[in-house]
Order: C-alpha cells, then sequence, then structure tokens
C-alpha cells in the first residue's frame, strides 16, 4: 500500500495531526489519527484504489454505509468518509485496546485462561453489540474474534463490534440472505 497519499489527504482535509500505521488488513490498512481541533484520536481506514477490486470497495462503501446508520456504544464509532482520486478513507472511533482474536492469542501463549468472570464481561458484551445491530435490522455477516475490539484493554467490557464489510440489510431478500456467502470460512 501506498499511504503517503491516504496520510497526507487525511491530514489536509480533517486537520490531523499525528498519523500512523496500526495495522494493515486484507483490502486496507488502518492509521491512527490526531484531531488538532477536537484533541481525539481516530481510526483511518484507507484503501487504495488501483491495488482493490470491486469487492474490495464495495466493502468499504458498505462499512461506511451501516456504519453512520449506528449510534451505540456497542459499535465502533463513524467519523467520515471521503474519496479521494487513489484511495478511500474512513474515519472511526479508535480502539486502542486491540481486538479480541488479539487477546486470546496472547492469552495462549502465555498460559493464560479467562476466569469465568472475565468470560461472562466479554460475552456479555458481544451479545450486548450483536443485539443493538440486530435491532436495526442489520446482520453482520462476519462474526468472529478479529471483529471485536478493547475501546480499553483494561476494561473487558469496553467491546465494540466492528468491520461492517459484509453486513446486510435484514429487509432485503431473505433468500438471498440464507444462501448468501459471507463471511470468514473458519468462523
Amino acid at each position: 500500500f501506498q499511504a503517503e497519499d491516504g496520510i497526507r489527504d487525511a491530514q489536509e482535509s480533517r486537520g490531523l495531526g499525528v498519523v500512523y500505521k496500526r495495522q494493515v488488513g486484507g483490502f486496507a490498512f488502518v492509521l491512527e489519527a490526531f484531531d488538532q481541533e477536537t484533541n481525539e484520536y481516530y481510526a483511518l481506514k484507507v484503501m487504495e484504489k488501483a491495488t482493490s477490486n470491486d469487492e474490495a470497495l464495495d466493502c468499504i462503501w458498505n462499512e461506511a454505509h451501516f456504519l453512520k446508520q449506528i449510534k451505540s456504544d456497542w459499535v465502533t464509532k463513524y467519523w467520515f468518509f471521503r474519496e479521494f482520486q487513489s484511495h478511500i478513507v474512513l474515519g472511526m472511533e479508535l480502539c486502542k485496546g486491540g481486538s479480541l482474536r488479539d487477546l486470546m492469542k496472547w492469552r495462549r501463549i502465555k498460559n493464560l485462561s479467562f476466569s469465568d468472570e472475565e468470560s461472562a464481561k466479554i460475552i456479555e458484551a458481544i451479545l450486548r453489540s450483536v443485539k443493538e445491530v440486530h435491532l436495526l435490522d442489520i446482520i453482520h455477516w462476519d462474526i468472529k474474534p478479529a471483529n471485536f475490539l478493547f475501546k480499553d484493554k483494561k476494561d473487558l467490557s469496553s467491546i465494540r463490534i466492528c468491520d461492517f464489510g459484509l453486513a446486510k440489510k435484514l429487509s432485503m431478500n431473505v433468500k438471498e440472505i440464507q444462501t448468501g456467502s459471507g463471511g470468514t470460512l473458519l468462523y
């Protein structure tokens, strides 16, 4: 990925300060940005158009569409969506605590298990986030540990569901939803 153009355009269009790469995903990379006007940090998902297929571009458009609709403490918050000549930038809430997948992996390496209380907090937060999405007749379609982020790594109940690229609206053709493919094969 060529991050320089995405960083420069995001900085100039939104008055962003320090920006650095946090993560590289299948179709995009995620940057951490600081808004100098609000003194807040945000996550920027940047997708380069030239190296993305139509399906990937549809996913980021879809994610922006659904995040914009959802106003919940259990879902990563939408900030902005901008399309530039060479790339697309989706700005959203930054969750610095990492993903549930990362936490599970770290605990496995350290040979640490979750206590019943910790497990209960995580499961309750996951169920609340999925419930919030379902109340809006939205099906996430890619539920997995990597798509649950912690706002604060010290608070296991601070989970936010993220990555709505494959989400569907329930009012769509039910047959399509029942027979459609999507998500991560392992899950």
